[in-house]
C-alpha cells in the first residue's frame, strides 16, 4: 500500500505513514497529555516532509483503542506503515517505547525505548522522527531536517500548556476550543518566543468567533481576524520558516488580495506538504479564476 502522490505533479511515490495515539501507562495527571502530545508532535514533524504521505490526525487517532491489527488499520487508513508507542512518566522519569510497523507483514521495521527525564521530551520527539526517516531510508536535505526537528520551545511548562490546548482544539467543538485558548495564552505567557502557540491561539480565536452564535458575532469575528493577523505576524517574526503561519495568514486574508493569498498558500505548502487544509485553501483561490479551475480541481 504505497500511494502515488499526484499533488506535486512529479509522479513520485511516497510511503504512507500513520501515527497512532500513544498509549498512556502513567498515573500522573499530565500522563495523557504527554502520551497524546508526543504522538501528535511526531506526526506534525513527519508531515513537514515532502517524501512522506502522512495520514491526518483526524483519521489515525480514531484507532486509539487499537482493537484491529496492524494489517487492518493499514488497509483502512491506506498506510503502509504505522508508528505506535506508549508513555509512562512521573515527576522524575519518562519511559517512551515506540515501534514502526509494516502493515503488509505486521512485522516491526524499527523499535526503540527511551528512559529520560521529562524535560528531555523535545529530544525524544526529535529522535523518534529522525529514526523513522532513517528506517524508511529517506534522503532528507539538511534544511528539511532542521525544520523537522525542534519543537519551538525548550520550556516544558509552556509546551505542556500548548499540548493541552492542541488536544482540546482537535475536538472542533466551541466549548473545548474556548478552553484551549486559555492554555495557548498561558503557553505564550510562559514562553513569549513560542511561535507555534501564537499560531494556535490565532486559529482557536477565529474558530470561536466564527462558530459561537452571539448577537455581536460579526463584530467579534472581525476583531478575531485582526488579532489573528497580529499573532501570525508575531509568529513569522519568530520563525520565518513556519509553514502553518503562512497557511493561516492566507486563510485570514481570504480574498482581499488573491495574489498575496496564493503566494502564502504556496509557501506554506512548500513547508507543510501534507496539509490538506492548505491544498483546499489554494484550490479555492485558484477556482476564483475560471481559466485556472482545472488546476484547482487537481
Amino acid at each position: 500500500l504505497v500511494r502515488q502522490s499526484n499533488l506535486g505533479g512529479s509522479g513520485t511515490v511516497n510511503p504512507a505513514v500513520a501515527v497512532l495515539p500513544f498509549q498512556n501507562l502513567s498515573t500522573a495527571a499530565e500522563g495523557e497529555v504527554l502520551a497524546m502530545g508526543i504522538a501528535e508532535s511526531v506526526l506534525h514533524q513527519l508531515a513537514s516532509l515532502s517524501q512522506l504521505d502522512v495520514i491526518s490526525r483526524t483519521s489515525s487517532f480514531t484507532f486509539g483503542d487499537r482493537k484491529a491489527d496492524a494489517r487492518e488499520i493499514g488497509r483502512q487508513l491506506g498506510a503502509r506503515y504505522l508508528l505506535e508507542g506508549s508513555v509512562q512518566s512521573d515527576r522524575t522519569r519518562m519511559r517512551v517505547t515506540t515501534q514502526l510497523i509494516d502493515t503488509q507483514t505486521g512485522a516491526d521495521v524499527w523499535s526503540m525505548r527511551f528512559d529520560r527525564p521529562p524535560g528531555d521530551i523535545f529530544a525524544v520527539q526529535d529522535e523518534i522522527a529522525v529514526q523513522v526517516t532513517q528506517a524508511l531510508e529517506l534522503s532528507i536535505d539538511p534544511a528539511a531536517m532542521e525544520r523537522m526537528t525542534g519543537q519551538g520551545t525548550s520550556d516544558l511548562e509552556a509546551y505542556l500548556a500548548f499540548l493541552q490546548g492542541r488536544a482540546l482544539r482537535a475536538s472542533a467543538r466551541v466549548v473545548d476550543t474556548k478552553e484551549a485558548i486559555g492554555h495557548f495564552e498561558r503557553s505564550v505567557k510562559v514562553d513569549p518566543g513560542f511561535a507555534a502557540a501564537y499560531i494556535s491561539l490565532a486559529d482557536a480565536g477565529l474558530f470561536v468567533a466564527e462558530y459561537e452564535v452571539t448577537q455581536d458575532r460579526q463584530t467579534r469575528f472581525e476583531a478575531a481576524l485582526r488579532r489573528g493577523e497580529e499573532l501570525v505576524e508575531k509568529a513569522l517574526a519568530l520563525d520565518p520558516d513556519n509553514g502553518d503561519a503562512y497557511l493561516l495568514r492566507a486563510h485570514l486574508a481570504a480574498f482581499d488580495d488573491l495574489a498575496a493569498v496564493e503566494a502564502d498558500y504556496r509557501r506554506g505548502l512548500e513547508l507543510r506538504p501534507n496539509s490538506a487544509k492548505g491544498y483546499a485553501g489554494l484550490a479555492t483561490v485558484l477556482y476564483e479564476t475560471p481559466s485556472r479551475r482545472e488546476d484547482a480541481l487537481a
